[in-house]
C-alpha cells in the first residue's frame, strides 16, 4: 500500500514512456535514487509541467511511497530554488549537465545521503550564483565529491612530492611505473584544487586547454577507482562552451 512522503530531490535522467508520459530518476533526500513514473506530462491539460524535471532542477515533491514498487508515482512537485542564471547561461547549464553525469554515473549505494545531497545542492546553487569566474567550479566539484564516494585523495603533495599516481591516489616523489600519473605541473594544479573550495577557486588561472587536460585526467581517476563508471559524454561540450 502507498503512503504519501515529502522530499526534496535533484533531477539526475529522464526518458520518453509512451507517447505523453515520462520516467525521471531523482536523487532525493530521504529515499536515495528513485524512479518516478510521470503520466500525461507532456499534455497541455497536465498539471505538473515537463520543464519541472530538466536536469539538475532541485525539486520539492509529494510522493506516493510503495516499498514493494521499483518505480514511485508523484503528486505535487515544485521547483525549490528557482534558477536565477543557469536556464538562460549556455555555460552555466553544460556544466550541471556535467556535474550530474559525473555524480549519476558514481553513485554505486542508492540508499540516502544527506551530507552527499547537501554537497550536490549547494554545488549547484553556488554556480546558480556566479555572475562570472565560474569556469574552474566543475574541477572542484569533482575532485570534492570524491570526499562522498570514497578516494579522495591524500593531501601529501610537497617539493618532494611532485607527482600524482591516480592509481593510489597519493602524490609520490618518483614517476610511477605505470601511465596513470600526473605529471609535476598538472599535479600542482590538481593540488591547489584539492585545497580550495567555491569561493577562491578563481584565483587558480587555467587556460581552456589544461583545464580540459586536468579534466581527462581527473575522469581517469574516477573510472580507476569505480570500475563501472564508463565514459563520460557532456565534457566534450564543456571543451567548446569553456574555451
Amino acid at each position: 500500500m502507498s503512503r504519501l512522503a515529502k522530499t526534496n530531490g535533484i533531477v539526475l535522467h529522464q526518458i520518453k514512456y509512451g507517447d505523453s508520459s515520462i520516467i525521471v530518476r531523482v536523487y532525493t533526500e530521504e529515499f536515495g535514487v528513485q524512479s518516478y513514473l510521470i503520466r500525461g506530462v507532456k499534455s497541455k491539460k497536465s498539471k505538473i509541467k515537463s520543464s519541472l524535471f530538466q536536469v539538475g532542477n532541485i525539486l520539492d515533491m509529494v510522493v506516493y511511497r510503495n516499498e514493494n514498487r521499483s518505480v514511485q508515482h508523484v503528486k505535487e512537485v515544485q521547483i525549490v530554488f528557482p534558477s536565477n542564471s543557469i536556464l538562460f547561461d549556455v555555460k552555466k547549464k553544460a556544466i550541471v549537465i556535467f556535474m550530474i553525469e559525473v555524480f549519476y554515473r558514481s553513485i554505486i549505494e542508492e540508499e540516502p545521503n544527506k551530507p552527499l545531497f547537501n554537497f550536490i545542492v549547494n554545488s549547484i546553487r553556488e554556480l546558480d550564483s556566479k555572475e562570472e569566474k565560474y569556469a574552474n567550479l566543475h574541477l572542484v566539484f569533482s575532485i570534492h565529491l570524491t570526499q562522498y564516494l570514497g578516494f579522495l585523495p591524500r593531501k601529501n603533495f610537497s617539493e618532494t612530492k611532485k607527482f600524482f599516481d591516480l592509481k593510489e591516489g597519493v602524490f609520490v616523489s618518483h614517476q610511477p611505473h605505470h601511465d596513470h600519473y600526473l605529471t609535476p605541473l598538472l599535479s600542482t594544479r590538481f593540488f591547489k584544487f584539492l585545497t580550495t573550495d567555491y569561493d577562491e577557486m578563481h584565483k587558480i588561472s587555467m587556460t581552456g586547454r589544461s583545464r580540459m587536460e586536468l579534466l581527462e585526467k581527473l575522469l581517469e581517476y574516477y573510472r580507476l577507482h569505480l570500475p563501472l563508471f564508463g565514459e563520460i559524454k557532456s565534457h566534450h561540450v564543456l571543451s567548446v562552451v569553456l574555451a
